[in-house]
């Protein structure tokens, strides 16, 4: 698979070519203090699974805000977030129940990569209706925050240990799109049963959040913790084969 960095709406992204023609694109986005390249090998890691997403074309955006001042050099984050208060939950075994905030950068990061993904649909000549977003938690809140809030139709929406974020604005986007008659987009969504960054429980919020709205989510929990493991990728591969646009 051939791979080529580039800058799409200000954001410094790895972008995989298919080898076949190009049915539709995956955009990925990394977690808290991982680098842009972090979720770049799921791509030969998807297509090995399941060799009908070679037709997919792939994007790594790396998040805006570096971490570097934090001792993390090549660490970056779509939003920052408290480090202290996430150790202390962490070692304390206290639940992180995130549903009620609202990080103050998050509608000005949403639109910037509602962007890159218009930006990236312009590069293969395709419909946003092609595109799958996605990531892995902060990745995952912040792929989820412009599938729901942002008028863009989409192929799907992959939550890979994500939670719920923002929930009066996610349920009052929800129920305008309901409103709408907008058609709602599959969603896949995988969490580790022992996460102790983001509990369980909130994911199964957020999984019950979607599927009131009338998404049909393939809810994939794991005996795991904070990762994305063998099975999931395979689940993800079929998913996304599934849903392949024709």
């Amino acid at each position: 698979m051939q791979a080529q960095r580039t800058n799409w709406s200000g954001l410094d992204c790895v972008v995989i070519e298919p080898r076949l023609p190009v049915q539709g694109l995956v955009l990925f986005c990394h977690g808290f203090g991982a680098s842009g390249t972090d979720l770049v090998d799921l791509a030969p890691a998807l297509v090995s699974l399941e060799p009908a997403l070679e037709s997919l074309g792939f994007v790594f955006p790396a998040a805006p805000l570096s971490l570097a001042d934090q001792g993390m050099a090549d660490g970056r984050a779509w939003w920052p977030i408290d480090m202290m208060e996430l150790m202390e939950a962490v070692q304390s075994g206290r639940i992180r129940d995130l549903r009620h905030q609202v990080p103050p950068t998050l509608a000005a990061v949403r639109q910037q990569l509602k962007e890159v993904v218009v930006t990236a649909c312009q590069h293969w000549q395709l419909d946003s209706s092609r595109a799958f977003l996605g990531g892995f938690s902060q990745g995952a809140m912040i792929s989820t925050a412009v599938a729901l809030q942002n008028d863009l139709p989409i192929a799907g929406l992959c939550i890979l240990s994500g939670t719920l974020l923002c929930e009066v604005d996610w349920r009052t986007a929800l129920e305008r799109r309901l409103v709408a008659a907008t058609k709602p987009f599959p969603v896949f969504q995988s969490h580790g049963k022992f996460d102790p960054i983001l509990p369980y429980d909130n994911a199964e919020a957020l999984h019950e959040l979607l599927a009131a709205a009338g998404h049909e989510v393939e809810f994939v929990p794991f005996g795991g913790q904070h990762q994305i493991p063998q099975q999931v990728l395979q689940r993800l591969a079929d998913w996304l084969k599934k849903h392949l646009p024709g």
